[in-house]
């Protein structure tokens, strides 16, 4: 599955069970990375906050067992999205507009909620 699909079905799911997700009542805390302490933005705040957790601090499965943790059986996971631009391979021959090319990636992580493991 592509991203863009993933995203499509976490809301339709939500829509399904009666929960409309842009008007559910926001913790006032914002969802971060338990390690890195960086606070998630854009979609990514969206995302984790379809989740029924109330605590803000997210891990990955790496971060986790890193950790010295483990996941809960059964336990779901969410996902959150890494967006950037990558610089193109320059080829010498073309010219200085060609050059500063960048190419969009996208990819998506899964997360645990800290209360999960």
């Amino acid at each position: 599955m592509d991203i863009y699909s993933i995203i499509t079905e976490r809301i339709i799911t939500s829509l399904e069970k009666g929960v409309v997700p842009w008007r559910k009542p926001w913790a006032s805390s914002i969802p971060s990375n338990y390690i890195s302490g960086k606070n998630y933005t854009g979609i990514n705040t969206f995302l984790l906050g379809l989740s029924n957790y109330d605590n803000p601090y997210w891990l990955t499965f790496k971060q986790i067992n890193g950790q010295g943790g483990f996941i809960k059986k059964g336990e779901k996971a969410s996902i959150v999205i890494y967006f950037t631009l990558l610089d193109k391979k320059q080829d010498e021959s073309k010219n200085d507009s060609e050059k500063k090319n960048k190419i969009p990636m996208m990819k998506y992580y899964n997360v645990w909620s800290s209360t999960t493991f």
